[in-house]
């Protein structure tokens, strides 16, 4: 188990904090919902657990009464502009903003999921309808498949899809994450 942050995840906290401070709740009250988590001033992080496949899963709480649909977009914008990550979408499960990602220059545990939490629904629906919906469900598939990847590789269990899936995701246009997954 990781007990630091890489240097990708401290980078991209640093400058989310930075920016967003004024909309974000201090991590000391919501950090319990996490099990160990490394804790930064407004993030909980659960740094991977199960080897070099496994994700990095960051969790900020926003302060739902003065978070906009404005800041939410700005939010958007820095994750999916972020300089350390690439192939970044927004990704459909919680009902909370959510976004995963790949760290091009981390040799272990190069993925990382992030959640932005405490999001007003009246916000949330609007954000949905904003993104573009093909978008929103290509995202969500292509991580599902490449998280179905991720925790089959960390088991060691044989897996005999690894040939259709790299294909997929070559075809989809992720090829680092392909050469990661056969290297």
């Amino acid at each position: 188990m990781k007990e630091t942050l890489n240097q990708t995840v401290s980078g991209f906290i640093k400058g989310f904090e930075t920016k967003f401070s004024d909309y974000l709740i201090p991590v000391g009250s919501f950090k319990d919902a996490f099990i160990n988590p490394i804790t930064t001033s407004y993030f909980a992080v659960c740094p991977p657990r199960d080897g070099k496949f496994s994700d990095w899963d960051l969790h900020c709480c926003v302060n739902f009464q003065n978070i906009t649909f404005p800041v939410l977009v700005l939010m958007d914008n820095f994750i999916k502009t972020f300089s350390g990550f690439i192939y970044t979408k927004s990704f459909r499960h919680s009902g909370q903003p959510q976004f995963m990602s790949f760290m091009f220059n981390e040799n272990f545990a190069p993925f990382i999921d992030i959640h932005i939490d405490g999001v007003p629904g009246e916000i949330v629906r609007n954000y949905i309808l904003g993104i573009d919906a093909t978008e929103l469900k290509e995202g969500t598939e292509d991580w599902s498949h490449i998280t179905l990847w991720r925790k089959a590789k960390n088991t060691g269990l044989p897996f005999n899809h690894d040939e259709v899936l790299g294909e997929y995701l070559q075809s989809k246009g992720y090829p680092k994450i392909v050469e990661f997954f056969r290297h």
